[in-house]
């Protein structure tokens, strides 16, 4: 079992660790296949199989779908997605295949390096901004093994070597663990959210009543969103009228974490278009989800919606919960390259079984207990995984 102090308390003495470079310890082993049925190989990866930041290979494509690869690969082998560096795909492979041309192999040199600390070796920051820098094209960039052979790294005694690998598997393992505890909560909330605002064509219980949106608990009330809930609009900006100082202008890119850069805006616009910290959001375009905005007072951008609820009928967070069941439901639907569409009239016409306020409460108090779990395990993953990647630099 794996004790937290021991990552925290990580650190090393490397000085009686060799300096070698990755090519001294790693080879690419370039072995192809012209007929991969008649050679009982089963199973296809290309780089849509590898998933950012995970050393495990948990997916892949069956044989029998048509394949132009030949790129042989062994059990216990890495694979290094060569394009695009930057998103960081290496994981080891517990079956042997074929895989993509955009996918390095990589083998251990046993008698140098165990083939279980490989895995780790390249899965790490250093490694990835390594195979970034020397990476090359224009808006698909590729790394050469070649290049990346040149990598610099420090190995100690096989003994040690050892030492480390059951280390990580511990770390590795907890953080499955983590991992698996987060999809469990999260398969509970969308089974929660779906149990409650997604009605069928047949009760669920004896007392449910027949409605235009299907069968709903006796006492609930049908209203269109509209009447319980109003959406405002926010408000389109010309580059002209950005400023550096003033109010701040939530964009989709600040609720989202991919951009942390606020524009300003010394307008004096209606309240209305001004939201406060606790008020209701949505995003509608592109990127779609409901927030409760948690800042200072701000002014919203054209693609969020300020939503406010008429409290007397409907509960803000129970509209919030709405919202994230509307949106999982849409994106459920969307399928390949269609973007879901919505419009502020889509939604305001949209239909809502109502439970009585008292009911409401009792719904949002059990949500919020999971969305209390789901963030704790997410902080508990994040935290491991910053004092992980420090001890996997310290290693390599």
């Amino acid at each position: 079992m794996l004790d937290l102090n021991v990552i925290k308390n990580f650190s090393l003495d490397k000085k009686s660790w060799k300096k070698v470079k990755l090519g001294d310890v790693v080879f690419e082993p370039k072995e192809s296949v012209k007929d991969p049925i008649a050679e009982g190989i089963e199973h296809v990866v290309g780089l849509e199989h590898i998933n950012s930041e995970d050393i495990h290979l948990r997916r892949s494509a069956n044989i029998k779908e048509s394949t132009t690869f030949t790129k042989k690969f062994k059990k216990g082998d890495v694979l290094f997605g060569r394009r695009r560096a930057y998103l960081k795909k290496a994981a080891k492979a517990n079956f042997e295949g074929i895989c993509s041309g955009d996918i390095t192999v990589m083998r251990a040199k046993e008698e140098l390096l165990l083939p279980e600390l490989l895995p780790f070796l390249i899965n790490n920051d250093k490694f990835f901004d390594f195979a970034i820098t020397h990476s090359a094209g224009g808006l698909s960039p590729r790394v050469k093994f070649k290049d990346l052979a040149n990598y610099e790294l420090s190995l100690p005694s096989t003994k040690k070597q050892l030492e480390l690998v059951v280390l990580f598997n511990q770390k590795d393992n907890y953080l499955q663990h983590q991992n698996s505890l987060l999809e469990k909560l999260q398969t509970l909330k969308n089974a929660t959210l779906k149990s409650i605002y997604n009605h069928s064509s047949t009760p669920k219980n004896p007392s449910d009543v027949s409605s235009e949106i299907g069968y709903i608990p006796e006492g609930w009330a049908i209203e269109e969103q509209g009447s319980v809930v109003k959406f405002i609009n926010g408000r389109a900006y010309k580059k002209t009228e950005w400023e550096e100082e003033g109010t701040p202008v939530i964009r989709l890119q600040n609720l989202t974490g991919t951009g942390e850069k606020y524009y300003y805006s010394k307008l004096d616009l209606p309240d209305k278009n001004y939201c406060d910290s606790g008020d209701l959001l949505y995003m509608w375009s592109a990127t779609f989800g409901a927030i409760i905005w948690e800042g200072s007072r701000a002014i919203f951008h054209y693609h969020i919606w300020k939503i406010e609820c008429d409290e007397s009928k409907i509960l803000k967070k129970f509209m919030f919960y709405n919202l994230e069941e509307i949106t999982r439901r849409m994106m459920k639907q969307a399928s390949g390259s269609t973007m879901p569409h919505i419009t502020k009239e889509g939604m305001e016409k949209l239909k809502i079984a109502l439970p009585t306020i008292s009911k409401q409460v009792e719904f949002v108090s059990k949500l919020d207990k999971i969305m209390e779990n789901i963030n704790n395990t997410k902080s508990n993953i994040s935290l491991f995984k910053k004092l992980s990647n420090n001890m996997i630099e310290q290693v390599f």
